[in-house]
Parts: structure tokens; sequence; C-alpha cells
């Protein structure tokens, strides 16, 4: 249960043929050797049970292996299995989603890695002329390891749910559906049925612990994938009920397009994005009493929150921080900031103008929900008074510039995050300072250019930091690094791109001229932003 592996063909699926069963027959299956304990390709299993819509195969291996009192636990536990999957599974998922098959759906128990519980393989479902390991059934797979466990029912409802996808998507209107919501539903369907969850979401939401921040969309099949995508269905049935998964497996469509027409079948108005962005104010703050849309009604993930990235921001009368972080389409991410003195300038910018949305929460004694501004992957937010009136503000920035085919690894991409804070004046006298320094910082570039023009150097008037690219004032700063010798930039390269290497520099020089650029901003350490103690020393230096 905990891994699935899908095999996908863009091939006809093969008609079935009727079989004569009888129990203790042997058959030789193929078999997934990359979730095989022992890595076989192909294994001989028994026939051990049969009920009208299942046939539960054994492998012949482990089964001799167990004492016959192991073997009648794992009798047991088929004879049970076997009769929930009559009565309560097949009759359920039948009556949902119009499935019916004649034939038996088979069972193959063999022995996995410890972390599986069991697979669909969708390579079944063809003939061996298209796919020569086919097993040619309608079957899924299940651990030896949970067939006498407790909750091995809900084993079973995942699996097959996954044949159900299939034959939904697939077969009967010729789309694959994408990975991630194809096993968040699978997650679910124990749910559909009306079994205890408990365990499994409480799992979930270990699973999910281990990364927050991994992209609900790109699958690659670890435990945080299983956490998110569990913990997001669960949000959107709680808001907007189970009819929309059931429909959105139903229609033609697939991943994010499949929830959207599902949503607006059933009279809704959000995105995707709206949706994903309420989850995630929900994951971070989960209290309905600021709005129905931030938390989860489910009692299973009332008290769950998850904690945020803290940056400390010193308590000096400014200050200057740079974060810079990799993040990929759909991933959630939560950066709070808190401390500082005065008014807040937060700035916000990603590579290449990729489409983001950067919801915020604001909070002292209150907390106010709000999103940032995006024009061209850059977003801007001033806070007035700070440090006084409000205690953290949290943001979380995510990307939504891609809305299908997630099938493989998703590209990541830069963001930066300045974050300064300066002392409140009073208005009049803030407004008469800030029109002086403005014309006379504009005056300061008019004759720094000119002089520059005249004496053929270069110059540096605004704040540089990580990630620019193709920048001419980069390209002064590396020039200046490197006439600092290989001790400050050893590489000294010069292209105009402010990367690891300048900003590895930048840290070195900052360092080395520590009393002057850091202390008085009250750091110990270089940041490697070139704010503005770092270009008056530079220009100190240069003469100017």
């Amino acid at each position: 249960m905990k891994q699935k592996i899908f095999f996908i063909f863009l091939i006809f699926a093969f008609p079935f043929f009727s079989f004569a069963f009888s129990l203790g027959e042997s058959v030789e299956f193929s078999i997934d050797h990359s979730l095989d304990l022992e890595k076989r390709e192909t294994i001989q299993a028994i026939l051990q049970n049969i009920s009208p819509k299942t046939l539960f195969y054994v492998e012949t291996e482990w089964w001799n292996s167990l004492s016959n009192y192991e073997k009648t636990r794992v009798n047991n536990a088929l004879n049970s299995l076997g009769y929930e999957f009559n009565n309560t599974i097949y009759p359920k998922f039948s009556s949902m989603f119009n499935f019916d098959k004649k034939e038996r759906i088979t069972v193959l128990i063999h022995r996995m890695n410890n972390d599986f519980g069991g697979y669909f393989n969708s390579g079944d479902q063809y003939s061996r002329f298209q796919y020569p390991r086919s097993n040619e059934r309608d079957m899924v797979y299940l651990n030896a390891d949970i067939i006498t466990n407790e909750f091995n029912h809900i084993y079973l409802t995942h699996e097959f749910f996954h044949l159900i996808t299939f034959w939904q998507k697939e077969k009967k209107h010729n789309v694959r559906e994408e990975v991630w919501l194809n096993e968040a539903r699978a997650d679910y369907s124990a749910n559909l049925i009306g079994y205890n969850t408990n365990s499994l979401a409480e799992k979930r939401i270990e699973n999910f612990k281990k990364n927050f921040n991994i992209s609900l969309l790109e699958w690659t099949n670890q435990e945080p994938d299983y956490g998110a995508a569990y913990l997001f269905i669960n949000y959107l049935v709680d808001h907007y009920g189970q009819k929309v998964i059931i429909d959105s497996l139903l229609n033609n469509k697939t991943g994010i397009a499949s929830l959207e027409q599902a949503l607006r079948d059933n009279g809704f108005r959000e995105t995707f994005s709206e949706i994903f962005s309420n989850w995630s104010i929900a994951l971070l703050i989960n209290d309905c009493s600021l709005g129905s849309k931030y938390c989860y009604s489910n009692s299973l993930f009332q008290n769950f929150k998850i904690v945020p990235k803290i940056n400390y921001l010193p308590r000096t009368r400014t200050s200057e921080m740079l974060l810079t972080f990799i993040a990929k389409n759909w991933s959630n991410n939560w950066h709070r900031i808190t401390g500082g003195s005065g008014d807040l300038s937060l700035r916000i910018s990603i590579e290449n103008n990729v489409n983001i949305k950067v919801p915020y929460v604001l909070c002292h004694l209150d907390c106010v929900i709000d999103f940032l501004p995006v024009k061209s992957g850059k977003a801007e937010l001033l806070v007035k008074d700070f440090g006084n009136n409000n205690s953290n503000i949290t943001i979380l920035p995510f990307i939504q510039n891609k809305f299908s085919e997630f099938n493989g690894l998703e590209p990541s991409y830069i963001f930066s995050l300045e974050i300064s804070t300066f002392e409140k004046e009073q208005e009049s006298l803030r407004e008469q300072l800030l029109a002086q320094i403005a014309y006379l910082q504009a005056e300061i570039v008019r004759l720094q250019t000119e002089l520059a023009t005249r004496q053929g150097t270069c110059i540096i008037s605004n704040n540089l930091y990580f990630g620019l690219m193709n920048s001419t004032e980069v390209k002064c700063l590396q020039e200046f690094l490197k006439n600092q010798g290989s001790q400050i930039y050893s590489a000294g390269l010069i292209t105009g791109n402010f990367l690891s290497l300048t900003k590895e520099a930048v840290i070195k020089f900052q360092e080395y001229y520590k009393k002057d650029i850091l202390e008085p901003l009250g750091l110990e350490k270089g940041t490697g932003y070139v704010g503005q103690k770092t270009r008056e020393k530079i220009n100190q230096l240069k003469g100017r």
C-alpha cells in the first residue's frame, strides 16, 4: 500500500477469457522484480481461496514455509478478505463507477520489500502479444506480510481502486490519469467504502512531516508524496464533498482538469489554484475562525499544523536579509519573519518571470490573510511599524506555471526574498527626507555615470543579490572583487551573472571589512547581499 508501480501502454486492452479454476492448482505468474523481496521476475503460486468475485493465489515457496498454525491464520484471513470484497468493496465501487466484471479479480500474494503493501500492474490488462510479461488477468498484488494484518481490507481496496481507475480512464476514455491524483484517490478509496481510516491518517501525517516542501503533483514514489496527496485529497473532500472525487474519476479528463470539471459539475466556482492556496494556508494555521476554507473540519486533522521556516531579524534601527530557496510547481513553501524594528519591506522574485502566487498571513493578536500583487514574477509588501504592531508575517509563495502532464520530474526554480527594516519617522519629515534622498541619489548616479564615462570605469548604484543575470553592475562588482585578490575572489570570473561563486566572494569581502559593513547592521557573518553598507565600502575603496 505504501508504494505502487504502474506500467502504462498506449495500446488496446485484450478481451479476457473465462477459465475453470480449482483449489490447489499451481500457476506461474510474472511479478515486478523491483518490488519482490528476492528480485524474482516469475513465481509459482497456489490457488488457495475462491469466492464469487475473487481468486486468491499464494506464493508456493512462501506457503510451504509456513507452519500449520500460520497456514490456518492465512486461510482465515483470506476467507474474511474474500467475504469483505464480495459483500462490501466490490458492490460499493460497482455502484459508484458502474464497474461490473464477469471474471473474478485475481489477487496474487507474494513476499515484497517490507515497505510495500501491494501494487497494480496495468500491463496485466493486455495480451502477451502486446506486453510479453502480462498475466492476462484483472488482478492486483498484495504483500504476504500484510495478509493477516487487521487492515488488509484497506490495502486491497487501494489496489483494486487502481484497477477501477484503469478501466474508467484508459479503457473507457483512452486517457492516462496522472500518478499523483491516481494515488490520492486510491488512498482515499477506503473512506468511500466507509472504513475506519484513523491509522492511515496518522501514518500519512507522519509521511508528510518528512518533507513539507515537496511538489504535490510531481510523483517520486516516496513517503512524503503519499502524505501530501492524502492530506490534500482529505482537504478537498472536507470542503467540496466526496462526489467531486467520484465525478473526477468518471469524466474524460485527467489531473487538475478532471478536478476542476468535477467542481463545476457540482456547482463550485473555485479553481485548483485557489484551492491549493487555501490548503497551504490551512496547513499553516488550521483555524476555522479565520475563515471556513483555512482549516480541516475532519477531526483526524484538526490538530495538525506545519512548522514554518523562521527568520529572525535583529532589533536594530536597520537590518537587511536576503534568502534564496528552490521550489517546484505546486510545492508548498512557508517562510515566517519575526523580530526587527520599524517598517518592514518584503520583496520576492523568481527567475524567468515564472507564474507565482504569494499568499501571506500577518499576525499580532489576530491574523490577517491576504495576497501580494504579482507582476512579472515579482511581488512587494511594506508593513508599517512591523516590530511594534505585528508579531510575525508568514509568506507562502508557490509556483503555478504548469497545469497538466505531471508524469515525471519537474524543473526547479530559484526564489529570492529580500527583507529589510528601517526606523519609522514622523511622516512629514520622512517625506521630505525621502524626496531629498531621491534627488541626491539621482544626482549621484548622474555624476558617477558621467565620471565613469570619462574615466572608462564602471559604477555600482543598485543593490545586487544572488540570481541576477546579465547585469552590467554585476560585471562591475566582479571586476572589483577580482582586483581584491584571489583570497577574496579566487574564481575571478567576469560574467555578469550573480551566482554562487560571486556570492561567496562577496561574503569574504564583507567579513574582511566586518567593522565597516557588518557590525553597523548588527551582523556577525557575511550575507552575500550587496546592500548600502557593502556598496559604500566598495565605492570608498574605488576612491569615490
